[in-house]
């Protein structure tokens, strides 16, 4: 499957160091965003759309939050790149 170049425990730091904080009075608890997005053979992410969210507030964060993240290497298959999807929680605390 295709994963964040550095791997999932570097882009989990990523988004820990880059996720803004939304109104805090909606943050007593775990707030989660599901989202599905393409990434492509040469990396890119394309087609984000939004799975689960509480409001367009946090759909916006996590979009922009995989926009301007880290790269991603596409799946393999028979070493080939190929465009694959992928599910991906962003959790606001």
């Amino acid at each position: 499957p295709p994963e964040p170049a550095g791997g999932m425990e570097k882009f989990d730091k990523y988004i820990q160091e880059n996720i803004r904080k939304l109104d805090s009075s909606a943050i007593s608890q775990r707030i989660v965003v599901v989202l599905n997005f393409s990434v492509e053979p040469n990396g890119k992410i394309d087609s984000i759309s939004i799975i689960r969210s509480p409001g367009k507030p946090f759909s916006d964060e996590a979009i922009r939050l995989i926009r301007e993240g880290p790269v991603w290497q596409p799946a393999q298959e028979n070493g080939k790149a190929i465009r694959d999807q992928v599910n991906l929680r962003i959790v606001f605390k």
